[in-house]
Parts: structure tokens; C-alpha cells; sequence
């Protein structure tokens, strides 16, 4: 009996951990019917880093061109078809050896059609939000908690009906849009009356060690460019008041770390997220970024 879990891997072939991601799937307590490295960058690279866990993985490797978006969903035009649910795994990130087998639970459960995780930093680095203690149906409202890419899963009915990842968001998409891939595709599952939920139960760990010190240019330039996503899904797919509450407390927040009032240190990120997220919500940018693994 096969589990009907397809994961798909999108990979630049940078990430030194990406031999530990694929050693976290192997021991997993239910085993993936398929994984697919989607490679769009070295993927001789990529095949020196996993060789070891190919086969142990059954995994295998595909090409794509850049952005992490036609990556994900190059691997699953890509895969052996008959998968029922699949999983989209960063190259950075380690799983909880349930986390596969919680994810067909769920499903199984009928908690939702679409699946986001719980991914927390390693070490002692600061959470992205704050974590829910049971799961949590997403909304309008509470999806900014939890609609990260890493761990995300989608029934094939649901992966179908919403068309896969908008290319144009995205770490490595031609735009300028670099986040808010996942957001924006579950905003247009919910309209489409289908269900998602962020489930405490599936968990992982991620290395933030790439996002730069606190205070440093590099920190504060990725932080825009994630925003300029943040802020065009915004635009997109959220009402306006909506957008105006988002634009009041990206201001308040920005004054807030430029008085120093959280701590040393936070002003300029602040700062620069505030201009990100005014791009996102006009559609205009001002220069391009870039930067050494600011595409990372």
C-alpha cells in the first residue's frame, strides 16, 4: 500500500543542508511515494549533495529555470502521476520524523484541503509568529501566521483547482514580487470554498543563519524584497481597508524601531520593509536589489 505522498524539493543546489533535509525524509515514519528535486541552478551541485539519499529517498532530480514558484511546479508536472497530496520541502528545512504521517492524518481527518506546518528557527533565533496550540483554520485575517512555502501540502483536487504557484511571486522570479507565493495561492483556494489550516502537529526546523546579523544591510534588503511580495498580495487579493491596516502598521511599526523603543538595531529593517510593502501596494519600485545571497 503506498502512501500517495508526492514532496516536491525546489533547490538553487546552495544549500549545504540539503543532504539533511533529505536524511530527515528517509527515517520518516511513513515513507513519500516520490520526491522531486526541482533544481533551478547547479544541478551537478545538487547531485553531488544527495547522492548518498537518492536512492534512500526515492528521490530523483529535474531542471527548471529560476524562481523557486516554476521549480515547485515544474516538480509536479514533473512527477509520476497517481500522487494524492503533496508536500513542498525547502532545501534548508528538517522534518519531525511524523511529519509525513501527520500530514496524511490530517487530511484523512478532513481538517482542511490545504496543509501549512509549523517551522520554527534552530537554536535560540526568534519565531515568525507566534505558535497556535491546536490547528488552526486560516482566513483572511489569520493567514499572515501561518502560509510559509516550507511544509505547505495540497490535496491533488485542491493543487488542480487552484492552478499551482503564481511564477511571477517568489524567491528567484523575474519580478520584483520575491515572497508571498503561498499566501496568494491559498487567498485563491479560500475563495474557491476550499479549507486550510495551519497544523501544530506538523513541525520542522529551518536554518535562519542565511537571513544575515541584525542591523546589517544584507538582513535589511532581504527583509524588502519579501515585503514588495507581502505587499502585492496584498494588493491583489485583500480589500483595501485591509491594505490600509497593513500600511499603518508598517508606519508605526517603523517609528516604533526607529526610536529604539524594541530593542538596537531593528530601525532599518523596519524602515526597509515599510518601503517594501509601499512597492507591493502600488505596484512601483524604486531601484533593484541586489546583493550577495540576496536570491538565496
Amino acid at each position: 500500500m503506498t502512501s500517495g505522498i508526492l514532496v516536491v524539493v525546489p533547490t538553487l543546489g546552495r544549500a549545504e543542508r540539503l543532504e539533511v533535509m533529505l536524511k530527515s525524509l528517509a527515517v520518516q515514519s511513513l515513507v513519500p511515494d516520490e520526491v522531486v528535486l526541482s533544481v533551478h541552478g547547479d544541478t551537478e551541485r545538487v547531485r553531488c549533495l544527495a547522492e548518498k539519499q537518492l536512492k534512500a529517498t526515492r528521490a530523483r532530480i529535474v531542471e527548471c529555470g529560476l524562481g523557486a514558484s516554476l521549480a515547485r511546479n515544474t516538480g509536479v508536472r514533473e512527477a509520476t502521476p497517481g500522487w494524492r497530496f503533496v508536500i513542498f520541502a525547502d532545501d534548508d528545512i528538517v522534518y519531525d520524523e511524523n511529519f509525513l504521517e501527520e500530514t496524511v492524518r490530517c487530511f484523512a481527518a478532513g481538517i482542511g484541503d490545504a496543509l501549512t506546518a509549523v517551522i520554527t528557527p534552530e537554536g535560540d533565533g526568534p519565531l515568525r509568529n507566534a505558535l497556535p496550540d491546536e490547528n488552526l483554520r486560516l482566513t483572511h485575517r489569520t493567514i499572515w501566521r501561518g502560509s510559509l512555502e516550507a511544509g505547505s501540502a495540497y490535496t491533488e483536487e485542491a493543487w488542480v483547482a487552484g492552478g499551482g504557484f503564481d511564477e511571477g511571486l517568489g524567491i528567484g522570479s523575474a519580478g520584483p514580487w520575491q515572497s508571498g507565493e503561498s499566501t496568494d495561492l491559498l487567498l485563491r483556494l479560500m475563495d474557491l470554498g476550499f479549507v486550510a489550516t495551519q497544523c501544530p502537529g506538523r513541525r520542522g526546523t529551518e536554518d535562519a543563519s542565511e537571513a544575515g546579523p541584525l542591523g546589517s544591510w544584507e538582513r535589511a534588503l532581504r527583509a524588502r524584497m519579501y515585503a514588495r511580495g507581502t505587499g502585492r498580495v496584498y494588493r491583489t487579493r485583500m480589500s483595501r481597508r485591509a491594505c490600509l491596516t497593513l500600511l499603518f502598521r508598517s508606519v508605526l511599526r517603523a517609528g516604533i524601531d526607529t526610536l529604539g523603543l524594541r530593542g538596537p538595531g531593528n530601525g532599518l529593517e523596519s524602515r526597509q520593509v515599510l518601503l517594501g510593502r509601499i512597492e507591493g501596494l502600488t505596484g512601483r519600485t524604486v531601484g533593484t536589489l541586489r546583493g550577495p545571497g540576496l536570491l538565496a
